[in-house]
């Protein structure tokens, strides 16, 4: 396993090794302009992989990873993951961590950075400026407090699931059902918007209608009071078995009412005669607002540590959470045990240290939760100062 210490002193970061998945990037700029960046995550392995985009070999990056022990509390193992790159002066830091031009990165987390060296007559300053682009979910989550986060909901929610009646199951099952409906109609909106000139609205609100019906469906409500009166009925044998198996049968559900969903659509579209390519672009821009939601879930359990290393002396940031402090990567050279990741880690590690050496340096660090980044931009700003030789 990982050791604490390996991961905590590498980027200079408090990360604690349990919770919700963790990221934490470490930017280096030199007096040149070039860079070094370190990029870490931890988290439960599934979270990793299979969230938001990664830092991956396709994009350029040097990758290792680390499989740890599962976790005592639901036996999934943690993955730690190292990234490492150099930028040449005057590169732009990739927007995402998806390969460019990939699909992924249609729907990642995007960052602007921008590095500027500038030479005054005093001296040179170095200005570091990055900006995380908010995600737009003020809607569905609008959605979610108006349905789903009602006192009576509330109420119910906070009830042993044994204990509810058929009548609190159907309210909770309709809440469910309205809640699925109108998110997955804020997709439908999604794609209309974009694909306007093509598509009439009242073709639209044909589709809208469509895609409305399967969560109305009394069959669709007869299961799912079918699947949740059955942990209340004690059917299985074991409290585990019966939570698993529950969420395995409201998995197949939700697949099946996805399927009536898309079937409605094809219909509906097909029958007003709208010709094939734009039916499939139609569907392409409603699954990339569904696939672009699913990352916005994802993120919601995150939280973001950042260290920028500056030559120099810091003279300016906008960090909540720090001072500036002096860096030279002493503490990470002689704590950091990084024999779990392999030598060539080690390796590219011990360069890095290296091209420190001798040169003044400060660093900043800032955190941040995902929900910073609800329907607003996060911006990081730092500014330090060399003073020129007489």
């Amino acid at each position: 396993m990982v050791r604490a210490s390996a991961i905590t002193v590498l980027v200079g970061l408090a990360i604690y090794l349990t919770g919700c998945l963790k990221r934490a990037e470490h930017v280096t700029v030199f007096p040149d302009g070039s860079m070094h960046v370190i990029h870490m995550m931890l988290g439960d392995e599934e979270d990793v992989r299979h969230g938001d985009a990664i830092p991956s070999e396709d994009a350029g990056w040097f990758v290792r990873e680390v499989l740890q022990e599962p976790n005592e509390d639901d036996n999934t193992p943690d993955l730690s993951l190292i990234a490492m790159r150099d930028f040449p002066a005057g590169t732009k830091l990739p927007t995402s961590f998806a390969p460019e031009g990939s699909r992924k990165g249609r729907i990642a987390l995007t960052m602007n950075t921008d590095v500027a060296v500038e030479n005054r007559e005093e001296g040179t300053y170095y200005h570091f400026r990055r900006v995380y682009n908010g995600r737009t979910v003020a809607r569905i989550q609008s959605l979610k407090q108006d349905i789903l986060e009602t006192d009576e909901l509330k109420e119910l929610g906070e009830k042993d699931p044994e204990t509810l009646s058929l009548e609190e199951m159907r309210t909770l099952i309709a809440a469910i059902a309205a809640f699925e409906r109108e998110k997955t109609l804020v997709f439908v909106d999604t794609a209309y918007e974009v694909m306007r000139d093509e598509i009439p609205q009242d073709i639209w609100l044909a589709a809208r209608h469509a895609a409305a019906k399967p969560y109305n469906a009394k069959h669709i409500q007869k299961r799912a009071l079918s699947i949740m009166s059955k942990k209340a009925a004690k059917e299985y044998e074991e409290k585990r078995d019966a939570e698993s198996e529950q969420n395995k049968e409201f998995q197949e559900l939700e697949q099946e009412v996805i399927s009536e969903v898309k079937c409605a659509l094809q219909t509906t579209l097909a029958t007003k005669k709208l010709p094939e390519e734009t039916i499939a672009r139609f569907f392409e821009q409603a699954t990339l607002a569904t696939d672009r939601h699913e990352i916005d879930e994802d993120l919601s359990d995150e939280d973001f540590f950042v260290t920028v290393v500056l030559p120099g002396k810091i003279i300016g940031h906008n960090s909540m959470n720090h001072e500036p402090e002096n860096y030279s990567g002493r503490t990470a050279q002689e704590n950091a045990d990084l024999d779990e990741f392999g030598q060539d880690v080690k390796t590219r590690m011990n360069t890095y240290l290296k091209r420190l050496e001798g040169i003044p340096f400060q660093k900043i660090e800032w955190q941040f939760d995902s929900k910073s980044l609800y329907n607003r931009n996060v911006v990081l700003a730092v500014s330090s100062f060399v003073q020129a030789a007489k």
